[in-house]
């Protein structure tokens, strides 16, 4: 027998269909607990004389409880026990202006070349967090156009962390980026990470459509390195810049950034109307991603490196994981989530419009597509039931019965059928499609081939 009370980190929390839940102040992720353990946690309030158990015994391992004195404490109000009407989304993709200081060529946001200029207000922000927190949303991804040019920026990240929330992600081009932006994160407890944009040495400026765009993104680059903020830089990589991505990685790894992350530039409506011919196919980037993760690791480049929708290369472990192979026949279930970013996180536009992932904006926008407005419906609402909802929570067994490729192909249980976004652009706007990019991956056999150009390196995605 004793008392017990929940650690000052822990939070519990109930949702439709995971009902016995655990969160960490600035962890995104909730944490199951069986219905014994959740029961016990509930009685952990410092007040309560608890009998010895198996349960007690774990909850206290994990450090998720904490013996005490009898009224020693109580619980803070974010601690209590809160229930959400909707499913698990911990996160929340924002996008509070689509304004930008640059005019980039390829920006997936844009429908075509026009200036974008949304922008939400400080009572249409409130709106959509007040929603956020409602629903049990933990984190927040704010990016944009470029977010630093929101006049209410401060305001907006306080305004997250005001409501139990936190940021763990900012996405910027760097060019406002200040010691003063970091200085606030670092006032309100946690830092998150700065995914910052750079398009490769001697090519930055052209594709983000502005003169000295490369000095003023690799000055916001060292700012971070210098303030040990946790950074990551996104290189696109096509036809046109191609020579200069290996020797922009080898920089960036040397200037101590610690993770770098590669994209094809995708063919979305304003890349395809500026430069039409400039993207890879598959094959080209399958082929480009190959040499240089050869090279990355023949150099010895220390920095973490994920080629988007292939592969991320971990040095310091000398292990690497495929990005297609999302599960396994021991973990495979025919109600897993097609994606789990999709399944947990909403992606709100500036102008209200809500997206099952921002990398789809322009696109669906082209289309003419709307799941709905926020603005006008409300968040909550759209996260609980509608084609938004059927959508973000489609299961890999609703998709193989929608694409008679998939029905009979041997890999399915390992990639579900790709990329939700890129079947989505390849098929003009069905969310349920399947990625052609995952079927010339797999049948081209380039998990063999990767394999090869890392010897000594380890999987941890093995085809099984």
């Amino acid at each position: 027998m004793g008392y017990y009370i929940l650690a000052p980190d822990v939070a519990l929390r109930s949702w439709e269909r995971t009902p016995y839940t655990a969160v960490r102040r600035f962890m995104d992720m909730p944490i199951r607990l069986s219905p014994e353990e959740f029961r016990i946690a509930l009685s952990c309030d410092g007040m309560t004389d608890l009998p010895n158990s198996p349960e007690l015994t774990r909850l206290e391992e994990i450090r998720m409880i904490k013996p005490c004195e009898k009224g020693e404490r109580s619980l803070s109000p974010w601690q209590r026990h809160r229930s959400y009407p909707c499913r698990v989304m911990p996160w929340l993709s924002l996008e509070i202006t689509g304004r930008c200081n640059y005019n980039c060529l390829h920006c997936f946001n844009a429908a075509d070349n026009a200036r974008l200029s949304s922008e939400l207000t400080p009572e249409q922000y409130g709106r959509v967090l007040d929603d956020a927190a409602a629903a049990g949303v933990q984190a927040v991804l704010i990016t944009g156009g470029e977010p630093l040019v929101h006049s209410h920026f401060t305001d907006i990240v306080k305004a997250v962390y005001r409501r139990d929330m936190f940021v763990h992600e900012l996405n910027t081009n760097g060019r406002l980026l200040t010691s003063g932006v970091l200085e606030l994160f670092q006032s309100l407890g946690y830092m998150p990470e700065i995914k910052i944009s750079f398009d490769g040495l001697g090519f930055h400026d052209w594709m983000r459509n502005h003169a000295g765009a490369e000095q003023e993104t690799l000055a916001a680059i060292r700012l971070c390195v210098d303030a040990h903020v946790p950074v990551r830089v996104q290189v696109n990589a096509n036809r046109r810049n191609r020579e200069s991505i290996r020797p922009t990685l080898r920089f960036l790894s040397e200037m101590g950034v610690p993770r770098i992350r590669v994209i094809c530039t995708t063919p979305t409506p304003r890349w395809a109307e500026n430069a039409p011919d400039a993207s890879f196919t598959w094959d080209e980037y399958l082929e480009f991603a190959l040499d240089e993760a050869f090279c990355y690791a023949r150099d010895g480049c220390e920095a973490e490196l994920d080629f988007w929708q292939i592969i991320t290369m971990k040095p310091a472990i000398r292990s690497y994981r495929f990005h297609r192979v999302l599960y396994h026949t021991g973990n495979y279930r025919s109600t897993h989530p097609i994606c789990m970013t999709m399944n947990g996180m909403p992606a709100v536009g500036a102008d209200g419009e809500l997206f099952p992932c921002m990398q789809c904006q322009g696109t669906q926008n082209a289309y003419g597509i709307s799941l709905g407005n926020v603005l006008q419906d409300g968040l909550l609402p759209m996260m609980q039931d509608g084609r938004y909802c059927e959508i973000a929570h489609a299961t890999v067994h609703q998709r193989l019965l929608h694409n008679s490729k998939c029905l009979f192909c041997k890999w399915y249980t390992w990639c579900v059928g790709g990329c939700p976004a890129l079947g989505f652009l390849h098929s003009k706007g069905d969310y349920l499609a399947y990625d052609p990019t995952a079927c010339t991956f797999f049948e081209g056999g380039w998990v063999e081939r990767f394999e090869q150009a890392l010897p000594g390196w380890t999987s941890v995605t093995p085809l099984i």
